[in-house]
This record gives C-alpha cells, structure tokens and sequence, in this order.
C-alpha cells in the first residue's frame, strides 16, 4: 500500500473519530483513575475490601441482610483483587471504571436531550468534585449510579426507539442496581413520583414530543431480558446457588436498613446536609437545582422527566436521617443535566445571552475541576472537607509500609500474634490482613494482653499498660477525626530492635514495688460504689495502677475506692492530671476537684488542669466499680514537659 492510500486511510477513520466525546471521556478517566492509590482507605473501603477477602478464601459471598448492602460489588472486588493484587488500586478500580463508564451514558443521551446538552452535561459530570472524589472509593455508590444511568438511558430510548437495547438497557440497569444497593426501593419509589408529576402536569403543559418509531421487539424479547436479569439477581444474592437464604435476604434488608435509616445510627445528620455539600462543593449542581424549575414549561419529555426525578430524590435523601456524603453522586446528576439543556437552550436561541452563560458554566465548571483536582491530588485526606467522611489519616499508611518492609526482610513476622484493641478498627483488618494470628477486641479491656503487635486506641491505653509485662517499642499517630482520633502501635521489643532500635520510643512494663514506710498512697476498698461506712480493706500502694475482670476484681461489685496522699511539686506552674476509669472516678487537689470522670462508662480519660505552688498538696482520689470490667489509673504533665506517672519520691502517705 502506498504512503498516500495509509494517508487517506488514516483521515478517513480520524475523520469518523467523536472527538468531542473522546476528550470529555479522556478528561474525567484521567481525574479518576490517575493515582488511585493517593489517599489512605476510609472505614467502610476497609469494610468491603475485607469481604472481597472472604471471598478469596470462601469462594463466594454469604450475603447478610444485615449489612444491606448488595453482593455485586464485593466479587468485582474480588476481580479486580485477583487480577492486580490486593492494594488500594485494585479496591478501587470497579468504581473508577464505572464512573468513566456513567460518563459515556450521560453522553449518549444526545438523542434524548439534544446533542448539545448531553455533550456539555458529560463534560460537567466529568470534573464535578463530587462525582470525582466518590468515583475515587472503594464504595457501592459508583456502580448504582452507573447501572441508574443505564435504567434512565433505556427508559428514554424505549419511549423513543423502541428497541431491543433499550430493554435491555432497563433490565439490566435495573438487576444492577438491586444487585448493587437496597435504596434502589428509594429510586424506584422517586421514579414512580416523577411518573406521576409528569402525568398530571402534562395535561397543563405538555412536553414536547420527541420523534417516536414502531416497536422493534417483541414478547419473547421481553421474556428474554427479565429472566436473564432475574437470574442475574438471583445467583449472585445466592451466592452461585450455595446460599440460597440470601433470596430472602433481598427483602429482609428493606426492614434492617429501615431501622438503620431512621434512627441514624451515629449517622443522622439534618434535613439540609446534602444542600450544605451543594454550596460547598458542586455550585453547578445547586445552579441546575435551581433551574429545574424550567421543566414547568414545555420542554423535551426526558428533560422534565429527569426535572421531576432529580427534585424528588433530592428531597427523598434529605428527609432520612442518616446521611453519608457519598449519597450526593444520585443528587448531582439530574441537575446537571438540566442545567446543560438551558444553557445549550439560550446558546441556541439568544446568541448574546449564550455565550454569557456558556462562560460561565465554563468558568465555574473550571473551578470545580481545580477543586476536584485539589480534593484527590494536593490534598486527599483533609479531615476537614466535609466530603472526607470517616476518612484514615496518611500515617497508618506508613505503619502499613513500616510492617510490609519488616516482613519482606523476615517474613516470619506474617505469623507472629498480633492483638488489635479498637472501638472501630476499619481499615486496619483490610490494611493488615496479611497477619495470620490476629484478634480483634472492641476495647483495652477486653483485648489487654502481651503480643508481639499491638493496636491500642490512644484513649484507652490506660488499662493496657498496666498489665504488660513485656518491653515495647511504641508509635502513636493520628489514625482519624472520629472516634478517639489517635493510635498507639507497639511492636514487642525483642523481636523487633533489630528494625526499630533508635527509630521509635521505647515503653518499659510498670514496675509496682512494695510501698516503704510513708510511701505512696492509702488505698481504701468500700463495699458500696457511694464510699459509705466505713473500708473492708486498707492497704499502703505504691502507684495508683490497676486492673481487673470478672475473675479478679478486688472485691464484688459494685464497690467503691478511695486513694489518699500527699504529692509534691517541684516547680511552680500549670500542672495537668489524667484520671482513667471503667467506671466512674474524680480527683481532687486541696479539697478542689480537678478532674470529673464520675458515671458508669466503659474505660476513658479525662484530664484537667491546676495552678499549683512548690511544695507538698494533699491528693485525692476516688473510684467506683458498678461491674464488668474494671481499671483506674492517672498520672501527670508537668509545665514544659511531657506526660508521665508520678515518680515515686513526690509521694507520701498524707500525715493526718
């Protein structure tokens, strides 16, 4: 072939290219699937990674009502796991991928809502923050949104072209979306509302009506197309048909999650989160919020129908309780595609008016594609973006990397015990599912023991330490902005100097000797937890450190302590004191409460600060045990210098 037929050839095929389309796809693959592995996985990634985890080892998911969520999701997981390795890439592939693959469904409405604003309506899906930042997680949220678009596409061309695509465009857009999440009842209901506007408001303002062909399918194709998606839907929930409860779990999980919706669960958030995020982030959404009110009037039947739609899962979202920001990727839409079709509208029949406003849809559209690109690139995981939901701190990546670099260069470490002691641990089981011999315990209290790892949340190392009896070295970080916030690590000392010596600090197990005459504090026991009477038991100790369980709790509960001396101070100064409890406990300094953590709670500390002149002060402290466990410890900061148990010689048993 001669260079000048390659030539023609070449044209020819560039010539037949949808650049357009091309770039508007190039553009939001690029802002989705570039650096996947940037920010840390937040707590329900770590959720589901762990389930595709199961299902390498089990060899299908067993669905639980319980968790509501559907199965779909957890074998793409486990796809994209066997396929690249287990890492965030590979968690978060399925979601990036579909949605690249919503944006090319929002671009082939053209023949629904014109050309123009389908195209304009992709390119803004493309950059919204939103739908960038949510497409970039491990989560459910992606792949409904992509398979609602798919039911919308198929809706819109069974109106028009009647064909055998567009059903199964239904169908399948249908089985994914209940194979994905069980607030498809919630976008099923909003679609039947839209169905509904649209009806009765037809008959005062007709839309106008798109060209509309004969039917170009017949009974068997209907047939063909629900029963493949029933099966869809049923082998995937019974788990390749080897379990078939989960069926019945379809229909459990509406009561479960009902519940959860409701009450919120330490999620309920008020009626105007979701505008709050609007304002905040997608300002072209909020612009097309507004403007839905143009379908009022006549205008292209999918047009009004996505008008209506877009209004009522709005307010359906808004109205429930519990509130998660991802739910914002079904709300975005609609609106943008509104705001696509007025803006391609004015541009169309007000030249002046249209190039104004495609400005500034462009100028806008270019600052939240600066602020899409600000919230996964520059700065992934600031807690404080509302968009940033139950997010892990950067630091437990480079424990992560720590521990992998460890094992690589001795991979005995993979099988060492290793006890995780956290009220929420997610992501750490995903994160460190390598460990063979781990345990999970939701508290210090009920996990406290020697191991040659241990996870501790901050706030409750208080009865960890007191019952090690091995040396450690320690990390603490910040692990994330809720529930407790920060992470202590140990790594038994023996097994690890040889990686850790002069890197990290080192804890020594507390040494408790025998107090000397007028050492330490007088510890007296109550058998009441209101300090009433007179003690069943009176002894001299050297450091308020204990802790118990039900086998060796110090005397039956409830019952009360009380521990009295006098302590000196060696400089003038600010002083903070820590008090830990399971249960309640307080201290006072001169007869002046310093710290309060009276109540029946499980373990937690509480501190609180004291000017106090040189010299010696008379302490006192006093705890209570309603029953369970059981722990009370305290210590000190000095002025200028870091926390510590106070030494032994600042104490003396109060002279009375």
């Amino acid at each position: 072939m001669s260079f000048r037929k390659i030539n023609e050839t070449l044209q020819r095929a560039f010539s037949r290219i949808n650049w357009p389309m091309v770039i508007i796809l190039s553009l939001g693959a690029l802002l989705r699937l570039l650096f996947l592995d940037l920010k840390p996985p937040h707590s329900d990634e770590g959720v589901d990674g762990s389930f595709a985890n199961q299902i390498a080892s089990a060899g299908f998911f067993e669905y639980d009502p319980k968790n509501f969520h559907g199965p779909l999701h957890y074998y793409l997981l486990f796809f994209f796991r066997l396929f690249l390795g287990e890492s965030l890439g590979s968690l978060r592939m399925s979601s990036a991928l579909f949605g690249v693959a919503s944006i090319f469904i929002v671009l082939r409405l053209a023949p629904f809502i014109g050309r123009r604003a389908a195209y304009l309506g992709g390119l803004l899906f493309a950059v919204s923050p939103g739908l960038v930042f949510f497409s970039r997680s491990g989560i459910h949220e992606s792949g409904f949104l992509f398979f609602s678009l798919l039911a919308f596409y198929g809706y819109f061309r069974l109106r028009q072209l009647k064909d055998k695509p567009a059903l199964w465009g239904v169908g399948l857009g249908a089985a994914g979306m209940i194979l994905m999440k069980e607030v498809y009842i919630i976008h099923l209901f909003c679609f039947f509302c839209a169905f509904l506007a649209m009806f009765f408001w037809g008959k005062i303002s007709p839309t106008k009506q798109n060209v509309r062909a004969g039917l170009k399918f017949n009974g068997r194709d209907i047939l063909v197309v629900s029963l493949t998606s029933f099966f869809l839907i049923v082998l995937f929930y019974s788990a390749f048909f080897l379990h078939w409860k989960g069926i019945i779990g379809i229909f459990q999980s509406f009561f479960e999650w009902t519940k959860t919706g409701v009450e919120g669960k330490g999620h309920g958030k008020p009626f105007v989160y979701f505008f709050r995020l609007f304002w905040e982030y997608e300002w072209l959404s909020l612009i097309g919020l507004v403007l839905v009110f143009r379908v009022f009037w006549p205008v292209p039947r999918p047009v009004r129908f996505l008008g209506f739609y877009g209004l009522f899962i709005f307010l359906a979202y808004s109205l429930i309780p519990y509130k998660t920001p991802w739910c914002i990727m079904q709300m975005i839409w609609p609106p943008l595609v509104i705001l696509a079709y007025v803006v391609s509208e004015i541009s169309h029949h007000y030249r002046k008016i249209g190039w104004f406003a495609v400005l500034s849809v462009f100028l806008i559209g270019s600052l939240e594609t600066a602020k899409a690109v600000q919230l996964n690139f520059v700065d992934p995981s600031n807690p404080k973006e509302p968009y940033n939901y139950v997010q892990t701190m950067r630091p437990i990546m480079d424990v992560h990397a720590r521990i992998r670099d460890m094992i690589q260069k001795d991979p005995r470490i993979k099988y060492v015990p290793v006890v995780v002691m956290m009220e929420n641990s997610w992501p750490v089981p995903w994160l460190f599912s390598f460990f063979t011999n781990a345990g999970y315990y939701g508290s210090a209290m009920k996990g406290r023991r020697d191991a040659a790892i241990l996870f501790c949340d901050s706030a409750e190392r208080g009865p960890l330490e007191v019952v090690l009896k091995e040396k450690y070295f320690y990390e603490q970080i910040l692990f994330r902005e809720f529930y407790g916030g920060e992470l202590r690590i140990y790594y038994q000392y023996d097994l690890f100097k040889d990686f850790l010596e002069d890197e990290l600090p080192v804890f020594e197990p507390l040494e408790i000797p025998l107090p000397g005459p007028g050492e330490g504090y007088i510890q007296r026991i109550y058998d009441n937890a209101e300090w009433q009477g007179k003690p069943v038991f009176e002894r001299n100790v050297l450091r308020i450190q204990q802790s118990w369980d039900n086998r060796d709790r110090p005397w039956p509960a409830p019952f009360g302590m009380i521990f009295e001396s006098e302590i000196y101070v060696p400089e003038e100064g600010e002083y903070e004191f820590f008090l830990a409890s399971d249960d309640g406990s307080d201290l006072e300094i001169a007869k002046e409460k310093v710290v309060d953590n009276l109540g029946a709670h499980p373990e937690r500390i509480v501190s609180g600060e004291k000017f106090l002149k040189k010299g010696w002060h008379p302490l006192k402290i006093r705890y209570n045990d309603i029953g369970g466990g059981g722990m009370i410890r305290y210590w000190w900061k000095p002025p200028g210098k870091k926390e510590e148990d106070l030494p032994v010689e600042y104490t003396r048993v109060r002279e009375v």
